[in-house]
């Protein structure tokens, strides 16, 4: 059960697809760990959820382990899902929390093509001073709106046996389309927000991104904003604060 506390007023959470921490249309291929570590330093966040994580790739350094370098980075504890095999290392979704991890689950998504890249859903039991947030993250299917819709479909049936407070992530879908309709039976997406745009950085013209609360829940999301790192990844990172 997703057990809620009182003994936290807010937990500060950030979603960001990080694009494997390289700039959309940088040639040269550069990672940043260091902006988002400081964004996360500045703003004092306690929990990041992150998409299209690089582990010992080539692309990105066989010697890298993305999410370790930014946790150590943030003196935060992390977790990691794989989703594929990618240039001789792994590259998955992320959940990285400054308060410790009780549990963590990696669930494989369905896709409604043999050849599409597949999806999962990383859920962390994370232990406040007082009680417990469940927290899940995921990266829906790009090119099909069959397999997002099946891999909604999977959250969702997960989410009646096993239910998180909060889901984040890369939907690649808006609001409206039929994957979030299918979300939307179990989490609560803010139409105060709508018009809060992740892609692309630049003249942003779609939301496809989001940070959402479970029906069931009594939590509060607040503060609610899209923020554009120094050009770093082709999407917005969105902040918030949730409140209990």
């Amino acid at each position: 059960m997703a057990v809620e506390t009182k003994g936290v007023e807010a937990v500060r959470v950030v979603n960001y697809n990080v694009h494997h921490f390289a700039a959309a249309n940088d040639r040269y291929h550069w990672i940043d760990l260091n902006s988002l570590s400081a964004f996360a330093k500045q703003h004092q966040v306690d929990v990041l959820t992150l998409q299209e994580i690089d582990v010992h790739t080539k692309r990105s350094g066989e010697h890298l382990n993305q999410v370790r370098a930014l946790a150590q980075r943030l003196d935060m504890y992390y977790s990691f899902g794989r989703t594929i095999d990618y240039e001789g290392g792994q590259y998955g979704i992320a959940i990285l929390s400054k308060f410790p991890i009780a549990s963590e689950h990696f669930y494989r998504l369905p896709k409604g093509e043999l050849k599409e890249e597949a999806r999962g859903l990383l859920v962390n039991e994370i232990v406040l001073p007082e009680g417990r947030l469940v927290i899940g993250t995921t990266h829906l299917a790009s090119n099909s709106n069959k397999s997002r819709t099946l891999q909604a479909k999977a959250i969702t049936e997960i989410q009646q046996s096993q239910p998180m407070m909060l889901l984040t992530g890369d939907f690649n879908a808006e609001e409206g389309s039929e994957p979030l309709k299918v979300l939307a039976k179990e989490f609560s997406f803010d139409s105060r927000v709508a018009d809060q745009l992740t892609i692309p950085v630049v003249n942003s013209k779609k939301k496809i991104d989001f940070i959402v609360k479970s029906k069931e829940s009594h939590l509060s999301i607040e503060k609610h904003h899209t923020h554009a790192l120094n050009g770093l990844s082709d999407h917005n990172l969105i902040i918030t604060d949730v409140t209990f």
